[in-house]
């Protein structure tokens, strides 16, 4: 992995095989190699890991339809890892509809894991790729970046 970032790409991982392998940190301007069999890092079912955080998805839903809501369960603290199982969220639908997830085109990537390719994602903290639009300081104004790149498999 060559991060030509001048953030560091912070928690990065790579869904390869219906498993989620922990890659670390990658600094800026540095090139890192990881194995792909044997790999030192904690590794995932991918279908667990995006379970385990759609649970959290279904939760804040549900805590905002209260008629005054709730501010403990009603948002999302780890954005990283919410929106890197947000990626494959349809691996979580089942046969009933009550609690699936529709997606645009495009965004959920399991069916490029289901056919044997590779997704390497990352965060990058307190970075954006693009300027942001407003022209005064925002209060509660946060920004990140997930990196999302497909491999194609040979």
């Amino acid at each position: 992995m060559d991060n030509r970032l001048e953030v560091k790409l912070a928690a990065a991982r790579l869904v390869v095989d219906d498993q989620v392998i922990e890659l670390g940190e990658i600094p800026a301007h540095e090139t890192r190699s990881f194995p792909r069999r044997g790999a030192t890092g904690a590794s995932t079912p991918l279908r667990s890991y995006v379970q385990s955080h759609a649970n959290n998805f279904i939760s804040a839903i549900d805590a905002r339809r209260r008629a005054f809501g709730d501010s403990g369960s009603s948002q999302i603290h780890d954005l990283t890892n919410a929106s890197m199982a947000a990626s494959f969220i349809t691996m979580n639908n089942t046969k009933e509809n009550y609690n699936n997830f529709s997606v645009q085109p495009g965004f959920d990537l399991s069916s490029l894991v289901e056919r044997g390719d590779a997704v390497f994602l990352a965060w990058a903290p307190n970075y954006s790729f693009t300027k942001p639009l407003n022209q005064f300081s925002a209060r509660r104004g946060s920004r990140g970046t997930l990196v999302r790149v497909a491999v194609p498999s040979k």
